[in-house]
């Protein structure tokens, strides 16, 4: 069972991730060198997703792999825009990142929650799932996040067309 510290929606996954893995090592006496994580927000993985994830973390010198989906160019970061304490708009990325148009973006991808593999040192010992040796397993499909009822309704729908 996971401390109470670790049942908020205030808890990391790192965290959460490594309470489990010390855990399982406890009861069973013996030291993992890999572990998945699969996070139940993201319900739409399948088998081949981490299949290709484990497969990337040890297909060279990385201490993690994590699944991604391309960024569309409309979200890119290049163009993305924050707000001063006042509500002024302004540029995130610094003037020489930034972009005019969305298709002169390089390409950019964000973390999907499909799946994660790591190594024990990077989760155990330093804390970190993503990190400079990660391995990016490109997920190109729709994919979602469970975090509200419209997400789940969303998740819904893809999963009862296939996709």
């Amino acid at each position: 069972m996971r401390p109470a510290e670790l049942a908020s929606d205030e808890a990391s996954s790192v965290d959460v991730w490594r309470h489990a893995w010390v855990e399982c090592e406890r009861l069973h006496g013996r030291r993992y060198d890999l572990s998945v994580l699969l996070e139940p927000t993201s319900p739409l993985r399948r088998a081949e997703d981490v299949e290709r994830t484990v497969a990337a973390l040890l297909s060279g010198d990385y201490s993690a792999a994590a699944t991604v989906s391309p960024t569309p160019g409309h979200f890119s970061p290049f163009k993305a825009l924050s707000t001063d304490d006042r509500g002024v708009i302004r540029p995130l990325m610094p003037e020489d990142l930034r972009v005019r148009r969305r298709q002169d973006a390089p390409p950019s991808y964000h973390v999907n929650g499909l799946c994660y593999a790591a190594l024990r040192a990077t989760v155990v010992e330093q804390g970190t799932i993503i990190e400079q040796k990660c391995m990016a397993v490109v997920i190109d499909r729709p994919v979602i996040n469970i975090d509200d009822r419209f997400d789940l309704e969303l998740a819904e729908f893809i999963a009862a067309r296939g996709a």
